[in-house]
């Protein structure tokens, strides 16, 4: 996709891709889940060049790893989705969701029937080492995706679902919104001190925090594969 215009920031008009791959339903292969993740990363300018210093751990690494992880997992244990499976990682985020708003209108135009959007975007760091928290964002055509992820938080992992503001507008799921995709965020709980910063790296991410909230997107994933197809 081509970029001419950002919401902010100097930069050339410019060519980013989005990195897509599919796994085709088996019973289904005409309806899409989709998990995604924005790959791209920047610093604030008051750390210097934000193409040169954006090693992005948290921001979004974390997300990225995450559907790396349940398509490794599904791979490994020879799942075959009834539904087609869509592991998206997006470009451009950063300077104004250009990659997600570019996919999903594609997506509209030519009529995917998508029946989830699970967007995983900075799920690395955890600051409270008493709670583990996680923030669900939900928007407004699929708040019943909410209280589905919530319950299989509560029972499959060691985090509490906390359900934070509606129709986030900051993170890739909000363009699917816009297309009238049910959609859903998860987010830190905890909001990365190392936020846009060149100390947003490895050692300042909890792993074992991302695992969790990896499980809950795998989980999700397995529960729309499996119920009856939308009428």
């Amino acid at each position: 996709f081509y970029i001419e215009n950002y919401n902010w920031g100097g930069f050339e008009p410019m060519w980013q891709s989005n990195v897509v791959g599919c796994v085709q339903g088996s019973v289904y292969p005409d309806e899409y889940l989709i998990l995604g993740a924005h790959y791209d990363s920047i610093i604030s300018p008051l750390y210097g060049n934000p193409l040169q210093t954006a090693p992005g751990a948290d921001d979004n690494a974390s997300g990225v790893a995450s559907a790396l992880e349940v398509a490794k997992a599904l791979s490994e244990n020879s799942y075959y989705p009834k539904k087609s499976i869509i592991f998206a990682l997006f470009g451009a985020e950063e300077i104004g969701l250009k990659g997600s708003t570019y996919l999903a209108e594609k997506y509209r135009r030519n009529d995917y029937n998508v029946q989830l959007m699970l967007n995983n975007d900075m799920i690395a760091n955890r600051q409270n080492n008493d709670k583990r928290l996680v923030k669900l964002h939900p928007y407004a055509n699929s708040m019943y995706l909410t209280d589905i992820a919530s319950e299989i938080i509560l029972e499959h992992t060691s985090l509490t679902p906390i359900v934070s503001t509606t129709n986030n507008p900051a993170s890739d799921s909000y363009p699917f919104w816009q297309q009238g995709y049910p959609s859903i965020f998860f987010h830190e709980h905890d909001f990365s001190p190392h936020y846009h910063s060149p100390a947003d790296i490895f050692e300042n991410c909890d792993p074992g925090y991302a695992c969790e909230i990896t499980k809950a997107s795998l989980l999700n994933l397995l529960y729309f594969d499996n119920i009856p197809t939308n009428v």
